[in-house]
């Protein structure tokens, strides 16, 4: 091998290592603030979310354009994943902490019915949680989900825009950041 090839072989390797850095940076921060959600994404993914209709665990489709005018947590996540595994206690207790606030807490599972009964019964889950093909991932995209992963959650105001997404695991502390202004 040349030097010349070998310098540009490596440069390309040091190229490809910043990539896959800067994904995984962003998706270990892939928090926004309010202010740092784009109008596309804040309009384009409100609307995408809101035209979701899923069935629930019993089989009823549920749209979620039933909750415009409160404001609406959703949380794509899979009992496969590890990290969704580790958020969703911190859902169930922020869950309760607004739940007197018209805030509703909609988890959209990206898994079978039976795995996701068992898993909200073992987790002690008590809000409304969503059965959905793979394909529901395009809509998270257009909330601002950068890549086809979980979990991920983004939060709309009450006129239904996203306010907020993140992409991997959140606590109550940043749940809170988010919704506290809203309600």
């Amino acid at each position: 091998m040349s030097p010349a090839l070998r310098r540009g072989l490596g440069y390309g390797l040091v190229a490809a290592a910043a990539l896959v850095a800067g994904i995984l940076a962003r998706s270990l921060d892939g928090e926004r603030k309010a202010g740092e959600v784009s109008p596309e994404i804040a309009d384009a993914g409100g609307k995408a979310i809101l035209a979701l209709s899923l069935p629930d665990l019993d089989g009823q489709t549920r749209p979620l354009s039933q909750w415009r005018g409160q404001v609406l947590v959703v949380n794509f996540w899979a009992t496969w994943c590890e990290p969704c595994k580790e958020e969703i206690p911190e859902f169930v207790k922020a869950q309760a902490k607004f739940k007197e606030d018209g805030v509703i807490f909609v988890g959209i599972a990206v898994d079978d019915r039976e795995s996701v009964r068992v898993f909200l019964k073992e987790f002690g889950v008590t809000y409304l949680t969503l059965i959905a093909p793979l394909t529901v991932i395009e809509a998270s995209r257009a909330a601002g989900n950068p890549q086809p992963a979980l979990p991920f959650t983004a939060i709309l105001d009450r006129s239904g825009r996203v306010v907020a997404s993140h992409l991997g695991g959140l606590d109550l502390a940043k749940l809170e950041t988010v919704i506290s202004p809203l309600i």
